[in-house]
Formats: structure tokens, C-alpha cells, sequence
């Protein structure tokens, strides 16, 4: 219960970060690469911090080498969809089809040989018909679509290598801490290219500094909640508050439309969350 706490915690706070990114970008206080630059850099710290002075510095196995190497570049890629995705989709879009990372998973697990229960095949199936439901009822913006898609199924890939590598003798922290230092000086370079100037500059704006410490801070969250529930767990928990979170900020503070409509859908994807944890 604990950890499902810290991730849903966890989970609000890089909702606040990303809404606050989002906005950042629509009133140029920030620019989208230095975003990108700033989250990673923050994840960074907060990893470099737990491992520190908590978890403490572990190797890394030569035998998840090959599909680090994979899973950095593709983070590479998915990183910077997520970024276009943060700041050209709808908040309740993206937190909506982000679900599909359960099924996803599922799906890979099954083609692996995983037996999947009934129940599980049934939240499958509720959540794919509740997306789908938003869809044919115009719940769900068109715009971004494209970039919270891509990162949906490359999340569920991730996170698959992600556990094979852990399982093959990488430290949580450690992976992450390795793939950061891919994904941060890509950005760097992105932001560099754009003409965008020093990214750490910006973190001299009050709002871009708390943006960018409140994605670290839920990175920090995140990392600790693995130590207390499996990951499939904490991933339900984090993706079904994702769905309540954006859709509230979503309402709020960007003043999107159909909220009736959304927490309906809200409803349909925890009801196949529960199903997809009972079996």
C-alpha cells in the first residue's frame, strides 16, 4: 500500500510538472528542447541522488549490455515524441491512451510464452473499448494524437527491456541513471541546434526551475515505490491516476471540453486496471 501511495503521489507531481511545462512552452517562457533538457536533467539528479546517500553504487552486467544499448537509443527517440506529445496533445489525451501501455505489456508477455488469465484479457479488452468509445465520441483530440501513440508503444517496450535488464543483473537506479546520460545530451544538442541557447539558463525563471524540480521529485517517487509493490502494480496505479490527474488539469487549467464524457472514461480504464491487477 506504500508504494502504491509514493506512485500515485509520484504520479500527481509529474502531472503538475508536465501541465506546468506545457504552459511554460505556450507562454515562450521555455522553449520545447530546453524542457526536454531540463526533465532529464532533473530525472538525473534525483537518481544520482537516491543511489548516493540511499540505495548506494552497484555494477552493471555485461550481459544487458546489448539491450541497454537498444533501449538508450530508443529512449532517445520516445523521449523526444513525449516532449511533442507533452506540448501539442490535449492533457487528458495524453493521460487517456498512455493506459495502452498495460495492455501492451500484456500482449508482449503473451507473445514471450506468459500465460494471461481471463480477467487480465478481459481489462485488455475494457480499456482498449473505453479508448475507443472516446474516440467515436470525440473525447479524445485529434491533435498530438500521433506523438502520445508512439510514445505509448514505445514505453511498453521499454519498460519490457527495462525488466529484462533488471532481471539480468542492472540496478533500477543504475539503468536509468546510464540511459539519462544518453537522453540528456541529445537534447542538449537539440536545444543548441534550435538555436534555444544554454538550457540552464532558463532554470533563472521561477516557473521553469519549479517545473523542472517537481520532474526530478517525481523521478525520486517513482524510484522508491519499486521497493515496496511490483512493477506491474505500480504501473496500473501510476497509469489509472495519470487518467485522473490530466483530465482535472486538463478541465482546469487548460480548459478543455467533454469533461463529463472523460470521467466516464476515467471510469471504464480503472475498471480494466482492477481486472488487469486480479489476475
Amino acid at each position: 500500500m506504500f508504494g502504491i501511495l509514493l506512485q500515485i503521489i509520484g504520479t500527481f507531481t509529474e502531472e503538475v510538472s508536465e501541465a506546468l511545462g506545457k504552459d511554460n512552452v505556450r507562454r515562450r517562457i521555455e522553449k520545447i528542447w530546453t524542457l526536454g533538457f531540463l526533465n532529464a536533467l532533473m530525472a538525473f539528479v534525483g537518481l544520482l541522488f537516491i543511489i548516493t546517500f540511499f540505495r548506494g553504487w552497484d555494477t552493471m552486467t555485461l550481459h544487458a549490455w546489448p539491450t541497454f544499448v537498444i533501449r538508450a537509443l530508443l529512449l532517445v527517440v520516445q523521449s523526444v515524441m513525449t516532449i511533442k506529445a507533452i506540448v501539442h496533445s490535449e492533457r487528458s489525451t495524453f493521460g487517456f491512451l498512455r493506459v495502452g501501455t498495460i495492455p501492451l505489456i500484456l500482449v508482449i508477455d503473451l507473445l514471450l510464452g506468459v500465460v494471461l488469465s481471463g480477467w487480465q484479457i478481459l481489462g485488455m479488452l475494457c480499456i482498449a473499448g473505453t479508448i475507443l468509445l472516446l474516440s467515436l465520441n470525440h473525447g479524445l483530440s485529434r491533435k498530438g494524437i500521433g506523438y502520445v501513440l508512439f510514445g505509448t508503444v514505445s514505453a511498453a517496450i521499454q519498460l519490457s527491456l527495462l525488466s529484462y535488464n533488471v532481471k539480468h543483473g542492472n540496478t533500477v537506479e543504475l539503468e536509468q541513471l546510464g540511459v539519462m546520460c544518453v537522453v540528456i545530451p541529445a537534447f542538449y544538442y537539440l536545444a543548441r541546434r534550435a538555436g534555444e541557447g544554454s538550457p540552464l539558463q532558463a532554470l533563472r525563471q521561477r516557473r521553469v526551475l519549479l517545473q523542472s524540480s517537481l520532474h526530478g521529485g517525481a523521478m525520486i517517487l517513482g524510484s522508491y515505490a519499486f521497493l515496496y509493490a511490483p512493477a506491474s502494480v505500480l504501473l496500473a496505479a501510476a497509469r489509472g491516476s495519470a487518467v485522473m490527474a490530466s483530465v482535472l488539469t486538463g478541465h482546469w487549467f487548460f480548459h478543455e471540453k467533454k469533461f463529463a464524457l472523460k470521467i466516464a472514461g476515467f471510469i471504464g480504464c480503472a475498471i480494466g486496471i482492477a481486472l488487469l491487477m486480479s489476475g
